[in-house]
C-alpha cells in the first residue's frame, strides 16, 4: 500500500535532526489523482523556519509541468502524468549555487531520467514537509499518493539516482538519514527503517493507497500483487524482512563491520 493525500491539512512532516548542510538527495514514487488547493502542489519541501528559503518538487499546473524549486529560481522537469500514472521523483542538492539543484524524474516504464537544475539560496533546514509544503507563507498542498520516500545527507550522482529509482529499498547505505517506506497510512507506515530510527509526524488525515508495481529490493524481484492481497502481502513481507532489516541498520557493529560511518547519536 502507499499513503494518499487529499486535503489541505494532509502531510508528513519532520521537523528535527534534518540535514545540517544544503548537501541532500531525496526522491520517491508519486501518483496523481486530482488538483490540489493551489497551482502548485509538492511532492515534498525541505524549508527554513520562516518560509522564505526552500528546495522542494512540484507540480505546476499552470503550465503542466513537474517543476523542481528553490528561493532563486525554478525548472520544468518533465510534462505533467496523465492522473492516476504512477511516476519516479527525485532531487539533489550540491549546495546553493546557480544549478546545484537538480530534479529528476522517471516513468516506470522507462530507465531514462529526465532532469533539470534550478537554485536555492543557502539555508538551515528547519522542516521537510511530504504531500504538501509551506512555501513563502502559501500552503501547496499535493492531491495523490506517495510510497518509498529516501533521504541522504549527501549529493548522488545521476547513475546512483536511477539506480535507486529501479527499487523501493535504498541501494547506497553510506550518508542514508532516512528510509520512509509509506506502506500504509499509520503509525508503522510512517516509521523511518534507516539508521537513525526519525518517524514522521502525519498532519491531517491521510489514507492507505494502491502502490506501484515497483520491485522492493534486487534480491524481491517479485512485483506487488492486485490489491485485494496487498494487504496480506504487506503483512508477510513486513514480518519476514523488515525486523532483520532494521537489525541490519540499527546495529552499529554491524554498520562498522560493512564499512559504513556509524551516526554519532541516534535520536528519535
Amino acid at each position: 500500500m502507499a499513503v494518499r493525500f487529499d486535503g489541505s491539512t494532509d502531510s508528513l512532516v519532520r521537523t528535527a535532526n534534518l540535514p545540517s548542510e544544503l548537501l541532500f538527495s531525496i526522491c520517491g514514487f508519486a501518483r496523481r489523482q486530482g488538483n490540489g488547493g493551489t497551482t502548485f502542489e509538492s511532492m515534498f519541501v525541505l524549508r527554513d523556519a520562516g518560509y522564505l528559503a526552500w528546495a522542494g518538487y512540484e507540480l505546476n499546473r499552470s503550465t503542466s509541468q513537474l517543476i523542481i524549486t528553490g528561493t532563486t529560481s525554478n525548472a520544468n522537469v518533465v510534462a505533467m502524468p496523465a492522473n492516476g500514472t504512477w511516476y519516479w521523483w527525485g532531487a539533489t542538492s550540491a549546495g546553493s549555487g546557480a544549478g546545484q539543484l537538480v530534479g529528476y524524474y522517471r516513468a516506470l516504464d522507462s530507465t531514462t531520467l529526465s532532469t533539470a537544475s534550478a537554485q536555492t539560496s543557502s539555508f538551515t533546514q528547519s522542516t521537510l514537509e511530504i504531500g504538501t509544503g509551506n512555501v513563502g507563507g502559501t500552503t501547496e498542498w499535493f492531491n495523490g499518493d506517495i510510497y518509498g520516500v529516501k533521504l541522504w545527507d549527501a549529493t548522488l550522482t545521476a547513475a546512483e539516482m536511477l539506480s535507486e529509482s529501479l527499487q523501493v529499498f535504498p541501494r547506497r547505505l553510506q550518508n542514508l538519514h532516512a528510509f520512509w517506506w509509506l506502506h500504509s497510512a499509520d503509525t508503522a507506515g510512517y516509521r523511518d527503517l534507516g539508521p537513525l530510527v526519525r518517524p514522521l509526524t502525519a498532519g491531517g488525515t491521510p489514507i492507505s493507497a494502491e502502490n506501484p508495481p515497483v520491485r522492493l529490493s534486487p534480491a524481491k524481484q517479485r512485483i506487488w500483487p492486485v490489491p485485494a492481497v496487498a494487504a496480506a502481502f504487506d503483512a508477510a513481507f513486513m514480518a519476514a524482512v523488515v525486523p532483520p532489516k532494521l537489525a541490519i541498520f540499527q546495529s552499529v557493529p554491524n554498520v562498522v563491520a560493512s564499512g559504513m560511518t556509524p551516526p554519532n547519536r541516534i535520536t528519535p
